[in-house]
């Protein structure tokens, strides 16, 4: 996959706290507009572009603006091997997603009726961030 690069009013790499991977998940999630503290329908379908525990940038064809909130639901088949619980409820048998919220900071217009949006992860269980990192490392490897 080829590296993407954020100008600077979106996330440039000076303010990112996290490596990111070029990576291709699927998700689905929700989105809550800034003006709104309900979820909206139709859910946000897409694939990432990028992930790392601080944010992702993903292509979708529903339109978000900056501000929103975003449930994510991202499929990362075997990322609860790195949550650091005792009880891993049968984690290598099946995968749940992990289940972030986080805010739009960057949409831009692609082809076709696409949009390329980063999102800043801000709602996420430390544990799971680090898991999340900690999957993502083994990932570049």
């Amino acid at each position: 996959m080829d590296t993407l690069t954020l100008d600077k009013t979106a996330g440039s790499a000076d303010r990112r706290k996290s490596a990111r991977v070029d990576a291709a998940y699927a998700f689905e999630g929700k989105r809550c507009s800034s003006q709104s503290t309900r979820f909206l329908e139709p859910k946000v379908y897409g694939m990432s572009k990028n992930i790392s525990a601080d944010g992702i940038l993903f292509q979708t064809k529903e339109y978000c603006t900056v501000g929103d909130l975003i449930k994510l639901e991202l499929k990362l088949s075997g990322w609860e091997r790195y949550n650091p619980g005792f009880y891993k409820n049968d984690a290598l048998s099946y995968s749940q997603p992990l289940v972030a919220l986080g805010t739009v900071v960057h949409v831009k217009a692609l082809f076709s009726g696409y949009y390329q949006v980063g999102v800043c992860l801000t709602g996420v269980d430390e544990g799971h961030r680090w898991a999340l990192r900690e999957f993502l490392k083994r990932k570049q490897k």
